[in-house]
């Protein structure tokens, strides 16, 4: 809730100015909606997809040098992440696949941090699909097909946390506790 009222308010301050911030500010809106729809508070959908519309045509009208910059604009491959995360959240299998899809293809083999969340944002759609062996495997390979210097503590987290998950919905069947042995020989 605090997530989402201070992005309205970022919203609000950055009113129709073409920037960053007008742009990132919906997409927090919508995670934090998306949250709470998966904690099953209610919430509406429409509500949720309209900030992903707000953000995606604040993207289109940033400048291309905003548009291109990682570090301090936005760029369509985050925003297509960032939208598979709240499709997630929403039981939008398909179109989180979708999302998480065509960001992978947008970021090049080297961008080891980023494409590591996708595809653990991909192990994720899979749990939520139902298919939680296949989300174990996806995450487990993520990891471990990282070199070590580039195993960042949030993509342990994420990692540990989709464990986690699949654990506290199947219980502690054997593969969780395979996943949990090849986590920590990471």
């Amino acid at each position: 809730r605090d997530a989402m009222t201070l992005a309205r308010t970022s919203s609000d301050l950055a009113g129709r100015t073409q920037c960053v911030a007008g742009v990132m500010a919906p997409v927090i809106e919508a995670r934090a909606l998306g949250r709470m729809v998966a904690q099953g508070r209610p919430v509406s959908t429409s509500r949720v997809r309209e900030a992903l519309d707000r953000a995606a045509d604040g993207l289109s009208a940033l400048p291309p040098g905003q548009r291109d910059d990682t570090a301090f604009g936005y760029t369509e491959r985050q925003l297509l992440f960032h939208t598979g995360d709240v499709l997630v959240s929403l039981g939008d299998h398909v179109g989180a696949e979708e999302a998480f899809g065509q960001a992978m293809r947008r970021y090049s083999p080297t961008e080891f941090l980023d494409r590591s969340l996708v595809q653990l944002g991909q192990a994720r759609c899979r749990l939520e699909s139902g298919e939680p062996e296949e989300a174990l495997r996806i995450s487990r390979s993520t990891l471990l097909d990282l070199p070590p210097e580039h195993r960042a503590e949030i993509v342990v987290y994420a990692a540990r946390a989709l464990g986690e998950s699949v654990a506290a919905r199947h219980g502690n069947v054997r593969a969780v506790r395979e996943y949990r042995e090849a986590l920590l020989s990471a």
